[in-house]
C-alpha cells in the first residue's frame, strides 16, 4: 500500500509573504527510490519531517511498496502517480554494489521531466560527484549517514530546497489539479484498443456514428464478447436524430452540400451500428434533438472529450485525454446522464 503522511497545521505567524500563503489543497509529493530497508530511515526520519519544517503546507507523500513492482504494474502504479504530482523527490544513491544509480529511480527522473514535474534530488555523501551525465551539474541534497541527528540536519536542508522548488516552479505557475494529454486528431488516440480492452463501461456521444461504425464497431464487438459473463459491462452511445432540426443546423455549419445528403450519411451509420449489435441486451443506442455541447467518450474510466467547431468534424479536431481520475469524470458522466434521459430509445 502506498505510505502516505499528510499534516495539516496554522502557519506559525500572520506575517506570512503572498509566496507562504497556506494552499488551498495537499501538496502531491511523490518519492522515488529504491525498495530496500536501507532507505527506510531517509524516508521516515528525513523526508516525512519537512512536513514539520514546512507546517505552513499540507503535504501528501507517497511512496509506493514493493508489490507495484513485483506485479510489474509500473504505468499503473508508479507512472500515473507521477502525473498527479506537483513535484518529485529522487534518491539518486548507488547500492554499495553497484556502479549505477538505480535504473528505476532513473526512469521515474526521466518521466517527471517529460512530464514537467519539477524534481529534487537526494543522495548519500558524495553522490553529486557520480551523477549520470545527464544529470551532471545537479544540486544533491546529500545525508552523511542514517543516524537521527544527520537525517535531522537533512531534513532542514531538504525543506529548504523544497520551499525554493514551489517558490519557483510551482506556487506560481498555472497547476491543475490533474493532467491531460491532447491529440491533434482521434485517430492518433488508441481509442479502438481502449475499447476492445474495456472492463466496465463504453459511453459514446457523438452526432454522427460514422467514425464508430468504421472504426469502434469491431472493437465494441469484441469487448462485448470479452465481457459475456460480465453481466455489469455496458456499452450506451448517444448519437443525433438524423431528422431533428439540430442535424439541419449541422449539416449547415459543416458546410454540407445537401442537408439531405448529411441526414442519410447520419441514418446510415446509425442502422450499421444498430445492425451489428441488436443481439446484445447490454447495449442501448439513442438519439437526441437538442445541441449536446460537446463530443464525449468514456470508456471505463478513461474520459476522451472532443473540442466541437464550426465547419471540422469533431473527429478531425482537437482532443483531450482524461486518464483514471475519477474526480474528472463526474461532469461528463453527469452531462451523459441528462442527455441519455431526454433521448429517444432506438429499437
Amino acid at each position: 500500500m502506498p505510505i502516505r503522511r499528510s499534516t495539516r497545521k496554522k502557519p506559525r505567524n500572520n506575517t506570512l509573504s503572498p509566496r507562504s500563503q497556506p494552499l488551498l489543497q495537499a501538496l502531491q509529493a511523490f518519492v522515488s527510490m529504491p525498495f530496500s530497508p536501507t532507505f527506510d530511515a531517509v524516508f521516515t526520519s528525513g523526508i516525512l519531517a519537512v512536513s514539520d519544517l514546512l507546517s505552513q503546507y499540507e503535504f501528501n507523500w507517497l511512496r509506493l511498496d514493493k508489490e507495484a513492482y513485483k506485479q510489474r504494474l509500473i504505468e499503473q502504479n508508479v507512472l500515473k502517480h507521477i502525473d498527479i504530482s506537483d513535484f518529485m523527490i529522487a534518491d539518486v544513491s548507488r547500492y554499495p554494489d553497484q556502479a549505477a544509480t538505480n535504473v528505476s529511480v532513473m526512469h521515474e527522473i526521466g518521466y517527471a521531466s517529460g512530464c514537467q514535474v519539477p524534481f529534487i534530488l537526494i543522495g548519500k555523501t558524495g553522490t553529486h560527484k557520480k551523477l549520470p551525465s545527464n544529470l551532471t551539474g545537479s544540486i544533491v541534497t546529500e545525508y552523511k549517514s542514517e543516524a537521527e541527528p544527520a537525517l535531522k540536519d537533512f531534513a532542514r536542508r531538504l525543506s529548504v530546497q523544497i520551499k525554493k522548488t514551489l517558490d519557483e516552479e510551482i506556487l506560481h505557475s498555472p497547476h491543475g489539479g490533474f493532467r491531460v494529454q491532447g491529440f491533434t486528431q482521434r485517430s492518433k488516440i488508441e481509442l479502438p484498443r481502449l475499447i476492445e480492452r474495456s472492463q466496465q463501461c463504453v459511453k459514446i456521444l457523438t452526432t454522427n456514428l460514422t467514425y464508430t461504425d468504421i472504426y469502434l464497431k469491431e472493437p465494441i464487438l469484441k469487448a462485448l464478447e470479452a465481457n459475456r459473463r460480465n453481466y455489469s459491462f455496458r456499452v450506451e452511445i448517444i448519437t443525433m436524430d438524423p431528422e431533428s432540426d439540430v442535424a439541419n443546423a449541422r449539416a449547415i455549419q459543416l458546410g454540407k452540400p445537401s442537408v439531405r445528403q448529411y441526414r442519410d450519411e447520419l441514418r446510415k451509420s446509425l442502422d450499421n451500428v444498430r445492425a451489428a449489435v441488436k443481439k446484445w441486451p447490454n447495449v442501448e443506442i439513442m438519439t437526441y434533438r437538442s445541441l449536446p455541447v460537446q463530443m464525449t467518450f468514456i470508456v471505463d474510466n478513461t474520459v476522451i472529450v472532443a473540442v466541437v467547431s464550426l465547419g471540422q468534424p469533431s473527429r478531425e479536431g482537437i482532443h483531450f485525454v482524461l486518464s483514471d481520475v475519477k474526480t474528472t469524470a463526474a461532469p461528463f458522466l453527469n452531462h451523459f446522464i441528462l442527455l441519455k434521459n431526454s433521448a429517444t430509445v432506438q429499437s
